[in-house]
């Protein structure tokens, strides 16, 4: 063996040398996790009357954003379901739970939200819009599913209508319903008489 060739090795395997010696150091540096949010990712959010209500895995939380700068969670309810989507008027929140359809939440002690109702739908239960006494499911293979929460304890289907694909989400104004439906885009419901939604659009 060469001179050079043996000077090459012995460079070679000091450098390994070195490696394996400073493993424990840079060991030492690396981030190491000590702890974890344990309610799971946040899919949905909605805003009413100062305070933010908001999906954490099958939590929902109640935070108050008086100040934006620095929001406090001050309650939480733990449903059966992921929260897909979330919608808030006056003193409850409405929750699409996936598989679990729609669950009505009394907010109006936010330190301590109580689930008082709920009803299954055919569907898995993605996207939900309150407006006028009606919740909007948007309720994926069985599509728009427009709710009665009068008495909020005890909601009831009125009336629905099918989409095409697959409804994601909803928004309502002026008696007309906006569903997200996946790969066949935007749907425009006529919900004007919640009984007999129609799509226009």
């Amino acid at each position: 063996m060469t001179s050079q060739r043996l000077m090459y090795r012995v460079v070679a395997l000091l450098g390994i040398a070195a490696g394996v010696l400073a493993m424990p150091a840079l060991a030492e540096d690396c981030p190491e996790l000590v702890g974890r949010w344990p309610y799971g990712p946040s899919q949905a959010v909605a805003v009413s009357d100062g305070y933010a209500y908001f999906g954490s895995g099958t939590a929902l939380m109640v935070a108050d954003i008086s100040d934006p700068d620095a929001p406090q969670v001050v309650g939480d309810v733990t449903l059966p379901g992921i929260v897909w989507g979330v919608a808030a008027s006056d003193d409850y929140a409405y929750v699409a739970a996936g598989k679990f359809g729609l669950r009505v939440i009394n907010v109006s002690t936010p330190s301590a939200p109580v689930e008082v109702g709920s009803i299954d739908t055919p569907g898995n239960a993605y996207g939900v819009a309150v407006s006028g006494g009606f919740v909007y499911v948007a309720d994926g293979e069985t599509g728009l599913r427009v709710i009665g929460v009068s008495v909020p304890w005890l909601p009831v289907e009125v009336g629905f209508v099918d989409t095409p694909d697959w409804a994601q989400g909803v928004a309502v104004s002026g008696g007309y319903a906006y569903v997200a439906d996946w790969t066949s885009g935007l749907r425009v419901i006529d919900v004007s008489t919640p009984s007999a939604p129609v799509e226009v659009g």
